[in-house]
Formats: C-alpha cells, sequence, structure tokens
C-alpha cells in the first residue's frame, strides 16, 4: 500500500550508529524532521531501535520498509525489515553471480503501477566504469532477469548517492571522460534516461556535487571554495529549467574548507537540513545562518536515510493482515 504524500508529516531521519553501553552493538537511530526543525537546542533525543541481526548496514528504506545488509560469522545477506511491526524477511540470492561487497548503490522504490517494491542494486561489473543494474521485485520475491549494463563511471559521492522523485531514481554518473550527467531510471518501466547538469556550476569548476530534493523537486548541490549552490530542475525532464536557488555559505556555519554538501530534507521557508563533515546543520537561507543539531552522534560517519512508521509487510508489500 502506497502511503502518499501524508507520510512527510511523520517522517524520521534513521541512521546507524554504535550503543553508548556497549561500543561494538550498533543500534538504529532516528529522530522526526519537525523536532530537528523546531528545536533552538543541540541537544537532541534520538529513538533508538534494535535491528533483528546484531552486525548490520542500513542501505535504503521506502514506506516503512528498511534494507539492511546482515552479516554473520560465515554469510552476508540482505533482508527486509519493518520496525515497527518487527516482521523481516532475507532476500535471495540474484541468479546475476556477484559479491555483495562489489554493490555500489542499494535503492528501494514503490512502483505505483503494479502496487509493489522494488530494490535496485548497482553493481561494478566487468571493466572499470560499467555496472550492472539488478532489480528484485517483493510481490514474486525473485530478480529480474533483463538486467541493464550502464556504460558509465558514478560519481564517489561520500554522503547521498541517489535520490527518489516523481517514483524515478537519480543518480549523478559520468559519460565518456568529461560529460556529468544525471541517469534516471523510472521504476514502472525500469527505462532508463538521461539529463543534463547545469552548465554554469560545471564551468566554474566546482569541487563536488550531491543529488537532492528540495520542495519536491530535482536538485543538485555543488560545492566550491568559499559556498556552495543549490540549483532546482523547476520544470521536470527540462533542464533548460535548472535554476539557482539558493547560496550556503562556509564562514561563520561550522562548514570547513575541505567539507562537501548534502541535502537530506528541505523544511518551509527556505529551511534546509544538510549533512557535513562537522556534523548535521538546520540551515535557515533567509539569514545564512546554520545550527549543529547532532547531540554528540557522529552522524557524518554514517548513511542516513528518511523513515516513515508503517504496517507494510516485507513479505507482500501489503499491510500487515492483508496478504
Amino acid at each position: 500500500m502506497h502511503l502518499g504524500h501524508a507520510q512527510r508529516n511523520n517522517s524520521s531521519l534513521m541512521f546507524t550508529s554504535y550503543d553508548e553501553s556497549n561500543k561494538q552493538t550498533k543500534v538504529l537511530r532516528s529522530v522526526g524532521y519537525d523536532t530537528l526543525s523546531s528545536s533552538s537546542s543541540s541537544e537532541i533525543e534520538f529513538d533508538v531501535t534494535e535491528a533483528p541481526y546484531s552486525d548490520f548496514d542500513l542501505l535504503c528504506s521506502c514506506n516503512g520498509l528498511v534494507c539492511l545488509k546482515c552479516n554473520d560469522k560465515t554469510t552476508h545477506f540482505i533482508c527486509l525489515w519493518n520496525p515497527a511491526t518487527t516482521e523481516h524477511m532475507k532476500i535471495p540470492k540474484s541468479p546475476n553471480e556477484y559479491a555483495l561487497k562489489d554493490i555500489r548503490l542499494y535503492a528501494l522504490g514503490y512502483d505505483k503501477k503494479t502496487d509493489d517494491y522494488k530494490l535496485i542494486v548497482v553493481v561494478e561489473f566487468g571493466v572499470i566504469g560499467s555496472y550492472l543494474v539488478d532489480v528484485y521485485t517483493l510481490k514474486s520475491n525473485s530478480w529480474n532477469s533483463s538486467s541493464q549494463i550502464l556504460p558509465y563511471y558514478m560519481y564517489p559521492l561520500w554522503v547521498v548517492s541517489w535520490v527518489l522523485v516523481n517514483e524515478i531514481l537519480h543518480w549523478i554518473f559520468r559519460s565518456g571522460h568529461c560529460s556529468w550527467l544525471i541517469i534516471c531510471l523510472d521504476i514502472n518501466e525500469e527505462k532508463f534516461e538521461e539529463f543534463q547538469l547545469p552548465k554554469e556550476p560545471l564551468k566554474n569548476k566546482c569541487l563536488c556535487m550531491a543529488p537532492g530534493v528540495l520542495e519536491g523537486c530535482l536538485c543538485v548541490l555543488f560545492s566550491f571554495m568559499a559556498d556552495f549552490e543549490v540549483w532546482v530542475m523547476q520544470d521536470y525532464g527540462f533542464p533548460e529549467s535548472w535554476t539557482k536557488r539558493y547560496t550556503i555559505y562556509r564562514k561563520g556555519n561550522n562548514i570547513y574548507d575541505h567539507d562537501n554538501l548534502s541535502l537530506l530534507w528541505s523544511f518551509r521557508g527556505g529551511v534546509l537540513l544538510l549533512r557535513v563533515w562537522a556534523g548535521d546543520l538546520v540551515y535557515d537561507t533567509k539569514d545564512s545562518s546554520g545550527r549543529k543539531v547532532n547531540n554528540g552522534v557522529s552522524l557524518m560517519l554514517h548513511p542516513a536515510y528518511s523513515y516513515v512508521e508503517s504496517l507494510v509487510s516485507p513479505y507482500s508489500g501489503n499491510n500487515v493482515g492483508q496478504r
């Protein structure tokens, strides 16, 4: 069952860290976006959830389903888990033979057309710079045999590697030796498309790029020595509609010279939740001020994803009790 736009009001930021009482044990922490935006203090209380396996990595999340890579003494496997219901299910291995260590990207999305959930993995395959795209569908509990090879080089992003807009996944890849592109995968049709990035920041020799979602629109954050620029595709699918929306300044905002930047969430009124090496920031574009929010927990070392509580079952994709 698709949760629709109502989920935005109940969304949280979820990430992994180590248990304060046992530094060898991983736990999942989460905090509501409303709490992050409304608190005037950096002392934020995080909810703590124990995962079904003690050794795991958080991969992605969609509509209350959380995807984990689980490790035990002999094997590694992928698991779908609903923290609210505690249901979890191991995903079978793909018939395409590759090691989990070769997977460069995981993305979980909802296919409204088929009322199904799909896990997309991008695997470094064969020659360096070529990637296999493999798709797992929840209802069939199987992998799509019509996997595709992408002849691109994936941009080495350190925090956010993909974003979902209009049920379409977006990554930054390089075609050939110099042309950077946004590659889009339509979850419904499983077809790829290319978007051109805005020319001006590339011409100005940006240091780093990260895709994001700003007020429901596809955006890209470009890093420069003195500041950052947020460019938004105002009319989706039309690269000529790229527009610079914000400039974010390093000086005075706990953003160091070597920091890159990514957008985790956008609030009303031009307030952004940003990720930097120094810790996550709530940044107000109206007065160019930033406030740290991580309460001593080192967020920047761990991937973070949006999470919304639901009753969606990892066995069927339906609400619990509707199998």
